[in-house]
């Protein structure tokens, strides 16, 4: 990997450098992109990782501090709480409250949320109906904050490894989905640019593009990986600045010294 962080900088500083990057094999080009993708998703999941194996074994203790101390019962389709009296979690936009008195509040002020009564429970959405679910069609049970810090307690070894599961292999779809993804991009960025030449006179071949566009996108790749909790339109703008000034820079010289440059698969 430090061979190919070499060559990154080295190429970031040679305008010549557009040459030899349409030379490369392209399996070359797209592995020295997917080398800095396998890094920085390496890195993101052992961070998540080692703070779920830290958090894991106090999720009991967590539970048996911060959770109110609450009895759940649903029995032949009616649900009590105990102690019985309204749980509420709401802001502007909508609301979870879960109210099993006899006669519960009037909620229809809210425009959006879920709403747990007695004996069903309501999905209101803003600009559509409410949907209503009786609990009558679920099965009868009985929790207590007792009974989950118990759980929680005798299966922590087992929780810990089917979440630490859960993360790596969600971690390596998302991961494979978005490598075809991104190269399916650079594909659509490099047909235009075979266009946008082609208009102009001087075109140059479409694998010769990708692998450019490709080279290019690793600095882009590192400023989403750097800012991955930013987003917004700053932060894509100044990825696409990044892309564009790279093309530019590498494909300038190609250009005006009118090299031919070899089409290679």
């Amino acid at each position: 990997m430090i061979a190919t962080i070499k060559e990154t900088l080295a190429s970031l500083k040679d305008p010549l450098y557009g040459s030899k990057i349409v030379g490369y094999p392209l399996k070359r080009v797209i592995w020295y992109w997917t080398k800095y993708l396998l890094v920085f998703s390496a890195i993101i999941l052992v961070s998540l990782s080692a703070l779920w194996v830290y958090f894991a074994p106090q999720l009991s203790k967590f539970a048996k501090t911060n959770l109110p101390d609450l009895q759940l019962r649903l029995d032949k389709g009616r649900l009590t709480i105990t102690p019985d009296r309204p749980i509420k979690f709401t802001n502007p936009d909508g609301a979870f409250i879960a109210d099993t008195r006899e006669l519960p509040d009037d909620y229809s002020s809210y425009p959006a949320g879920i709403f747990i009564y007695r004996d069903k429970i309501e999905l209101k959405q803003k600009a559509s109906p409410a949907q209503t679910q009786s609990l009558a069609d679920f099965q009868d049970f009985s929790a207590s904050k007792d009974q989950l810090v118990s759980f929680l307690t005798a299966n922590q070894t087992k929780i810990l490894w089917t979440i630490f599961t859960a993360i790596w292999t969600l971690g390596v779809l998302l991961t494979g989905f978005y490598w075809l993804f991104q190269l399916s991009n650079y594909s659509l960025v490099a047909i235009v640019i075979y266009y946008i030449l082609k208009f102009r006179h001087t075109p140059l071949p479409f694998w010769s593009l990708y692998k450019l566009v490709i080279y290019a996108s690793v600095l882009p790749l590192l400023i989403s990986f750097i800012f991955m909790f930013a987003g917004g339109m700053f932060i894509s703008l100044i990825k696409l600045a990044a892309l564009v000034y790279f093309l530019v820079f590498w494909l300038k010289p190609m250009l005006v010294t009118k090299k031919t440059v070899p089409l290679l698969n």
